[in-house]
């Protein structure tokens, strides 16, 4: 966590509640706001299988995983994780709704510095 910024656009690094878990980070805007939280070395999502879409972002590749139950709403409007998907450790980077570009932009940067890619692995379909 050495390599990731102190602050992301408007948002401020957070500190975690202990025992924080390993390769996590958080930032908010302040006060109440929800945070954007970081996970390095989380599972493959189940839900990245062959030929599910990916999305290219400097370098990195990232799967997105809505919030269960949030279909009908614009994906503005959804919580969501994005994993990356394309290094040796999944990265996931979940973000409240209305979060925009900058956080998952800024955190691509430093994921294509730190961590060399790889081929892409998803799970078979089932």
């Amino acid at each position: 966590t050495a390599a990731l910024p102190d602050k992301l656009g408007d948002l401020a690094r957070a500190q975690l509640a202990e025992p924080a878990p390993q390769g996590a980070a958080a930032w908010r805007a302040g006060g109440d706001a929800e945070p954007v939280v970081l996970r390095c070395g989380v599972d493959r999502p189940a839900e990245f299988v062959v030929g599910t879409p990916l999305q290219g972002v400097d370098d990195v590749q990232w799967f997105r995983v809505g919030e269960a139950g949030s279909d009908e709403l614009p994906a503005e409007q959804q919580r969501s994780t994005w994993f990356a998907v394309d290094r040796g450790v999944y990265v996931a980077l979940t973000m409240p709704p209305g979060s925009g570009p900058t956080a998952i932009q800024q955190l691509s940067a430093v994921i294509a510095k730190s961590l060399p890619a790889k081929p892409v692995d998803p799970a078979p379909v089932r």
